[in-house]
Protein backbone atom coordinates (compact mmCIF):
# COMPACT_ATOMS: atom_id res chain seq x y z
CA UNK A 1 0.00 0.00 0.00
CA UNK A 2 1.10 3.51 -0.68
CA UNK A 3 0.93 6.33 1.83
CA UNK A 4 1.86 8.93 -0.78
CA UNK A 5 -1.63 10.46 -1.21
CA UNK A 6 -2.01 10.90 2.54
CA UNK A 7 1.43 12.47 2.87
CA UNK A 8 0.77 14.84 -0.02
CA UNK A 9 -2.54 15.94 1.52
CA UNK A 10 -1.02 16.36 4.99
CA UNK A 11 1.91 18.35 3.63
CA UNK A 12 -0.46 20.59 1.68
CA UNK A 13 -2.25 21.47 4.91
CA UNK A 14 1.01 22.09 6.78
CA UNK A 15 1.02 18.89 8.82
CA UNK A 16 4.48 17.46 9.39
CA UNK A 17 4.72 13.80 8.40
CA UNK A 18 7.13 10.96 8.95
CA UNK A 19 6.78 7.52 7.42
CA UNK A 20 8.21 4.17 8.43
CA UNK A 21 7.55 1.17 6.22
CA UNK A 22 7.91 -2.54 6.68
CA UNK A 23 8.29 -4.12 3.25
CA UNK A 24 6.97 -7.67 3.30
CA UNK A 25 6.88 -8.33 -0.46
CA UNK A 26 9.44 -6.81 -2.81
CA UNK A 27 7.14 -7.45 -5.81
CA UNK A 28 9.97 -7.87 -8.32
CA UNK A 29 7.74 -9.31 -11.03
CA UNK A 30 9.02 -12.45 -12.73
CA UNK A 31 12.14 -12.74 -10.57
CA UNK A 32 10.29 -14.25 -7.60
CA UNK A 33 7.58 -16.79 -7.00
CA UNK A 34 4.19 -15.38 -6.09
CA UNK A 35 3.73 -15.11 -2.32
CA UNK A 36 0.73 -16.24 -0.36
CA UNK A 37 -0.99 -14.02 2.18
CA UNK A 38 0.30 -16.33 4.91
CA UNK A 39 3.91 -15.82 3.77
CA UNK A 40 3.51 -12.04 3.85
CA UNK A 41 1.97 -12.20 7.33
CA UNK A 42 4.85 -14.42 8.51
CA UNK A 43 7.43 -11.87 7.32
CA UNK A 44 5.52 -9.08 9.07
CA UNK A 45 5.42 -11.09 12.30
CA UNK A 46 9.17 -11.70 12.09
CA UNK A 47 9.79 -7.97 11.66
CA UNK A 48 7.38 -6.97 14.44
CA UNK A 49 9.83 -6.77 17.41
CA UNK A 50 12.39 -4.66 15.55
CA UNK A 51 9.68 -2.53 13.99
CA UNK A 52 8.08 -1.79 17.37
CA UNK A 53 11.47 -0.88 18.83
CA UNK A 54 12.18 1.42 15.88
CA UNK A 55 8.82 3.19 16.23
CA UNK A 56 9.23 3.62 20.00
CA UNK A 57 12.74 5.02 19.62
CA UNK A 58 11.65 7.32 16.79
CA UNK A 59 8.61 8.69 18.62
CA UNK A 60 10.82 9.56 21.56
CA UNK A 61 13.05 11.61 19.27
CA UNK A 62 10.24 13.71 17.69
CA UNK A 63 9.81 17.32 18.66
CA UNK A 64 6.27 18.62 18.46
Amino acid sequence: MSTAPEVIAANYTGIRVVGITCITDMAIGDELEPLTHEQVVRVAEQARPKFIALVKASVGAFRV
